[in-house]
């Protein structure tokens, strides 16, 4: 898995928690799953990926809101 010049998202299917924690630990990906698929992230957490991945950054989560939004407060009286 190492290997591959991308680190977007990895996998492992086990019932063995010592050896998923293993995976964790040394798999060099933005997002690891556990008994799931490669789908990505929740939009609510960081993600992206390392080595030749994504654009080389982590998006934040909904934490970009306030990177790509401008704030404007409105008030209305009906």
């Amino acid at each position: 898995m190492n290997d591959s010049p991308y680190g977007l998202t990895a996998c492992i299917h086990t019932q063995n928690l010592r050896r998923a924690m293993q995976f964790v630990k040394r798999a060099q990906v933005g997002v690891v799953s556990v008994n799931a698929g490669t789908f990505g992230s929740e939009p609510h957490m960081p993600f992206g990926g390392l080595k030749e991945s994504g654009n080389g950054t982590r998006e934040p989560g909904t934490e970009a809101l306030d990177v790509y939004s401008n704030w404007k407060t409105v008030y209305l009286n009906g």
